[in-house]
């Protein structure tokens, strides 16, 4: 994102990715800022390639432990072995601009939508010089060879800008994101803030610091070309790598440009990134990802065009849509990205109340944090982990071009076809680069992410298909062609082997696959693979009986919390010592909290132990409010996998079974038969299945017996006191999984 034109007022960002990583919280003492505030930890449980590590990853003299880190593999990434799908969302101004108690609501909203990375910038320069953040700490003094790091982490005078930032990775972990840190967003600061002098000591303090993270990458850039001070950036690039810090790094360019025009065949460069910036230049976009995908390595769009934002920073021509980001996104991926970054005007800067907006930003960050193309970025990822990985090919008779241009990707053993028809037009293609003789053809819809089976074709020719009626921004759909022999099922339904369950075509009654407790979100958001927002297993799970407590240690409830902000001072979401909260179910009134974000907790009512149906999905996601914001069953496109049906729209049937699911965490309404194996909406991580003993009837929970199912979720809740944030229960409605 950049100024049309600075005015000698460089606009700061610096870059933290946060990649979904598989939660292995590191051991690292992280404490706030009050003295008598116990120390919050990064534990390092249910990573199987964890790995100790002596000396610092967050602050000298802590240890810690790495989790799997993101990996390039050929053109894609892995973590942790498996395949990993970059769902970034720009938050460059997250270190600076939110408080504790802010991240953590931001870091929640990001991992339940499916994100896998979040952008953000360690040193984020505002209105022309580095600006504090919330608690009014700044990252250096006179520059980048004078950083304000003090002695310890606790207390008013102890606690300082790194510690916070500290916090930050931490808290990403919890939820299994992984940070890509920008060190500096670059726009108008190199020869000036940074330099080929303090470029290399800078980078070592970070690589020291923060290089045993499993859930850092880095960007180097932030908005700027690297025209004649390549020397600075690799001087950084090689400081962070001489501190510790193995991660892949990048390069975020400037708009309509690539890292690939400074750095291809640079091996500081793991990946690479683009920036299609914020105008409407579609061939521009299409050569830029084609000349970026030639380079070989893994790529992303790292700042596309932004939900919200004025076209071209002109207020007059009018504001981008849901449609443009998805655009943007699904000609990415089938371009050969190995994933996309999403981002809003409004979230980047985190505008509230009393903060000036950037470049004709309009509205709130927490509202726009559920904005439409927020929640459809999901089924992007979903399209791609249900089929094998895609390469651009051309395969369609007639692409065209501009806003309405088709894409197409071909799976290389030619399993499977997708093309998306950004403006609705019909795609006339030769199947015959697939497999099989029998081939069957779905249609996507990248709003909602329900797939429409059509009638199965013979591979004996050219063919032509009509995607279903849809008007202006509502236009667009992925073909997507299948060997029938493969057996794929519901385009984003079930994800691929090596991918925690095998494809299928078991769906839902028309919301997110069952089959995987993990569809469509990062690793902390299924509540068994650690992504209860911290403490140990018991502790997470105590405050999840209502379906919207997170948990979190036994001092969770005042101790992440004790800040310097009123709004942080009685603890998240209203949690008492014991992690219930005032209520024991997770929540209380604003009141309790002292948190002004937090609300009343009627209104934030996952279905939980006492709660029905009519509290869990009418207040946060049937018709009204929520619905709305949490994209439940008035059709909201929040948190779901796509579902094989025979029409667009579920059956209007389907709505009693998802009712009833809002509460099956509680109500233990084992009635309720899925239809993808599992029994009363409860999932099982591999983990969890073992642990409990379910392992004695099934390797896995989905081929175990309805009544196997019942006994282990019994053992599950006796042991924990509740089920926890059962995927199912809370997704498909727009449940919160936490108490936002």
């Amino acid at each position: 994102m950049r100024r049309p034109s600075r005015s000698g007022v460089a606009l700061p960002a610096v870059v933290v990715v946060v990649v979904v990583v598989a939660v292995a919280a590191l051991t690292t003492v992280l404490r706030g800022p009050e003295s008598a505030r116990p120390a919050a930890t990064w534990e390092c449980a249910g990573s199987d390639d964890s790995a100790a590590v002596s000396g610092s990853v967050v602050g000298a003299g802590h240890e810690a432990c790495t989790p799997g880190a993101l990996a390039v593999d050929g053109r894609t990434f892995t973590r942790g072995g498996e395949p990993f799908f970059w769902l970034g969302d720009t938050a460059w101004s997250l270190f600076v601009n939110l408080t504790r108690a802010e991240t953590e609501e931001y870091l929640d909203a990001r991992a339940a939508q499916g994100f896998t990375v979040v952008q953000a910038a360690a040193v984020f320069p505002q209105a022309g010089g580095p600006g504090p953040n919330q608690y009014g700490d700044s990252p250096h003094g006179t520059g980048l060879d004078d950083l304000a790091v003090t002695p310890g982490d606790e207390g008013e005078e102890q606690y300082d800008y790194w510690d916070h930032v500290d916090f930050v990775v931490a808290q990403a972990a919890e939820r299994g994101l992984v940070l890509a840190v920008l060190p500096v967003w670059a726009d108008g600061q190199v020869g000036e803030l940074l330099t080929e002098e303090n470029a290399g000591a800078y980078g070592e303090f970070l690589g020291h610091r923060y290089g045993g993270a499993g859930n850092v990458v880095w960007v180097l850039g932030g908005d700027a070309p690297a025209d004649g001070v390549e020397g600075v950036w690799q001087a950084l690039a090689d400081g962070i790598r001489e501190g510790g810090g193995t991660q892949p790094a990048t390069y975020h360019p400037r708009g309509d440009q690539t890292s690939v025009t400074w750095f291809d065949g640079d091996e500081r460069i793991g990946f690479h990134m683009l920036q299609g910036g914020h105008c409407l230049r579609y061939d521009v976009r299409a050569e830029l990802v084609a000349q970026t995908y030639a380079a070989g390595l893994p790529f992303v769009d790292g700042e596309p065009i932004y939900e919200d934002h004025p076209y071209c920073w002109r207020p007059a021509d009018g504001y981008s849509t849901a449609q443009d980001v998805r655009r943007d996104a699904y000609w990415s991926v089938l371009g050969g990205a190995a994933g996309h970054t999403y981002g809003h005007h409004a979230v980047w800067q985190f505008l509230a109340g009393g903060r000036s907006p950037e470049l004709h930003a309009r509205g709130t960050w927490p509202e726009a944090l559920r904005s439409p193309g927020a929640e459809q970025m999901q089924n992007v990822r979903a399209l791609a982990e249900s089929r094998p990985r895609v390469e651009p090919a051309a395969v369609v008779a007639d692409p065209g071009e501009g806003a309405g241009r088709i894409q197409a990707a071909v799976a290389a053993d030619g399993s499977t076809l997708m093309a998306y028809t950004a403006a609705g037009r019909e795609v006339a293609l030769d199947p015959g680069v697939l497999s099989g003789t029998t081939l069957q053809p779905w249609w996507f819809d990248p709003r909602t992410g329900d797939a429409v089976r059509l009638d199965p074709v013979e591979n004996s020719g050219p063919a032509t298909f009509t995607p279903p009626a849809g008007e202006g921004d509502e236009a667009d759909w992925v073909l997507v062609v299948d060997d029938a022999a493969a057996g794929f099922g519901a385009p984003g339904a079930g994800r691929l082997p090596g991918r925690d369950a095998p494809a299928s075509d078991r769906t839902g009654a028309s919301g997110r696959d069952l089959d995987d407790p993990d569809a469509g979100f990062g690793p902390g958001d299924g509540g068994e693979e650690g992504g209860e927002r911290g403490g140990t297993d018991e502790d997470r799970d105590r405050g999840d009986e209502d379906g919207g407590g997170d948990g979190g240690g036994d001092d969770d409830g005042g101790d992440r919390a004790g800040g310097r902000d009123a709004r942080e001072d009685a603890g998240e979401d209203g949690r008492s010592d014991d992690s219930r909260g005032a209520d024991e179910r997770g929540g209380g009134s604003a009141d309790e909290t002292g948190d002004e974000s937090a609300g009343d907790a009627d209104d934030r009512k996952g279905g939980g132990e006492e709660g029905s149906a009519e509290e869990g999905g009418a207040e946060e996601g049937g018709a009204g409010e929520g619905g709305a914001e949490g994209g439940g069953s008035d059709g909201g496109e929040s948190e779901r996998a796509p579902a094989e049906q025979e029409a667009p729209a579920p059956a209007a049937a389907d709505a009693a079974v998802w009712e009833r699911l809002a509460a099956c965490e509680s109500s233990g309404d084992w009635g309720i038969d899925t239809g993808n194996g599992y029994y009363g909406g409860l999932q099982f991580s591999d983990a969890t299945w073992k642990d409990y003993g379910g392992t004695e009837f099934a390797p896995q929970a989905h081929l175990a017996t309805r009544e196997e199912q019942i006994l282990v979720a019994t053992r599950v809740r006796d042991d924990r006191g509740g089920y926890g944030s059962w995927p199912a229960c809370a997704s498909r409605l727009g449940l919160p999984r936490w108490s936002w």
